[in-house]
């Protein structure tokens, strides 16, 4: 055991000057996340003798901590988080990409197109007066000339359109592409919810292996959605320092990289939903720009494409929904070309 300097105690918890990942301190077990000041910021998160666990992000508490801090990755979270072995996709029998779907297509989508039952998904709030302010203080100048530069921000940056070059630029919500998950058991009595939603009553579900090489290759993140957050998520922080960026190039004689700003951004805005929605369970890959060419097999502007025929091990329909012969059949067929069980729940 390490000695421990205690130099403050916060709402969250304690901080101290040294530390590994995990102590007993205080009859608590902590969880240490390095900060730029090198100290180590101290997160309660059990007492001990109470149930221990080898992933405390399975927590919902201290995995919403985890994902707003801005002092451990995604990737660090998954390492302390219970992955699960499978997930399901529910999807609508009638789709034109049931054979796509079936054997093994996963497409990626942008969050601005993601077809969602929460209108609010993956969308962004920036507080214009909170950043027009910054601007003022930033640049010395008046809130008119602060509104003008902060117009330009957006339509050069934030808002889609089109580059200096001719290419089209993504705005500031589609720098990444999302797959949606779930963990609900298609013969579960949880399920009838995301058969009536996803499926719209006469739908089929595929369940998927979870493994590496698959669903989160090198550093790309495999991630539960946490439902705590009954807003849209607000993104002013990170425009603020968007524009400290763009003037520290300026002041340097530079010409600023946006795209290296947005594949540090984060994925917040991807991984959290209302509690209203907690019962979908829902599980997310989520893709940044810069690995686009290293993970998928397509890649389109509209979004990105997986083959990911290996991962499916199942396929269910149910005996209840109403559907047409011809399209159960095509569901067979595929089953029996990809030598995978058709189950009629």
């Amino acid at each position: 055991m390490v000695d421990l300097q205690k130099l403050d105690v916060t709402e969250d918890g304690l901080l101290f000057t040294y530390g590994t990942n995990y102590y007993e301190c205080n009859n608590y077990q902590i969880d240490c996340l390095q900060k730029a000041t090198h100290r180590i910021e101290v997160f309660i998160l059990k007492e001990v003798g109470k149930t221990e666990s080898t992933h405390p992000f399975d927590d919902e508490s201290a995995y919403k901590k985890a994902l707003l801090s801005d002092q451990i990755t995604p990737r660090q979270i998954m390492e302390q988080i219970s992955i699960p072995q499978k997930v399901y996709k529910y999807r609508s029998i009638q789709s034109n990409h049931l054979e796509d779907s079936l054997q093994g297509k996963m497409y990626f989508s942008r969050p601005s197109k993601i077809n969602a039952n929460d209108p609010n998904d993956c969308k962004v709030n920036i507080d214009k007066g909170k950043c027009v302010q910054f601007l003022m203080g930033l640049y010395k100048c008046k809130r008119n000339c602060a509104e003008s530069f902060y117009t330009k921000i957006e339509e050069n940056w934030i808002q889609e359109g089109i580059a200096e070059d001719g290419t089209k630029r993504l705005g500031l919500q589609d720098t990444i592409r999302i797959a949606c998950f779930t963990t609900i058991e298609p013969n579960s009595p949880e399920s009838k919810n995301m058969w009536d939603e996803f499926g719209d009553g006469t739908g089929y579900c595929i369940e998927y292996e979870v493994t590496e090489d698959i669903f989160y290759p090198c550093t790309i993140v495999f991630l539960p959605v946490c439902y705590a957050m009954d807003k849209v998520y607000d993104d002013t922080d990170y425009v603020i320092e968007m524009m400290r960026y763009l003037k520290l190039k300026s002041d340097n004689g530079e010409k600023p990289q946006l795209n290296e700003r947005f594949v540090a951004r984060g994925y917040n805005h991807t991984l959290f939903k209302p509690s209203k929605y907690r019962n979908e369970k829902e599980w997310r890959i989520v893709i940044p720009a810069n690995r686009y060419s290293c993970y998928f097999d397509e890649n389109r502007e509209d979004g990105g494409y997986k083959f990911m025929k290996q991962a499916i091990k199942k396929i269910y329909t149910r005996k209840e929904d109403k559907c047409e012969s011809s399209l159960l059949g095509r569901i067979q067929k595929c089953a029996d070309m990809m030598h995978i069980e058709h189950i009629r729940l």
